[in-house]
């Protein structure tokens, strides 16, 4: 199908396959920024850049944890705590599940 400059439309893959390409490089550049956001971090507290009042660590603290996240950085806490979700879950998914539903008469669930 040809659009109004006689090129072909893009089909639904090959616009799936732009959209992902366009989110892989959106992440790209949220990492980069993200990781020049905690350079500059460190260097203005190892400098003295940054005053280290309360405000400001509780500031610093919200904002390095944000990074970590868009970095997927996990602490060892953290890790050890996403680890045992996961072996629970693998453990749950195991086996056969058997699911009883019981119908009754309306007036019983009503009152």
């Amino acid at each position: 199908m040809a659009g109004h400059d006689g090129m072909k439309a893009a089909s639904a893959p090959e616009k799936e396959n732009a959209a992902r390409e366009e989110d892989g490089a959106d992440e790209k550049r949220i990492r980069g920024v993200a990781k020049m956001l905690l350079e500059n971090i460190s260097s203005g507290i190892s400098c003295g850049g940054i005053e280290m009042t309360a405000q400001n660590i509780k500031q610093l603290t919200a904002t390095v944890k944000d990074l970590m996240d868009i970095l997927g950085v996990m602490t060892p806490a953290e890790l050890e705590e996403h680890n045992a979700k996961m072996d629970k879950l693998r453990r749950d998914s195991e086996g056969d599940r058997e699911v009883s539903v019981i119908f009754g008469e309306a007036d019983e669930w009503c009152g």
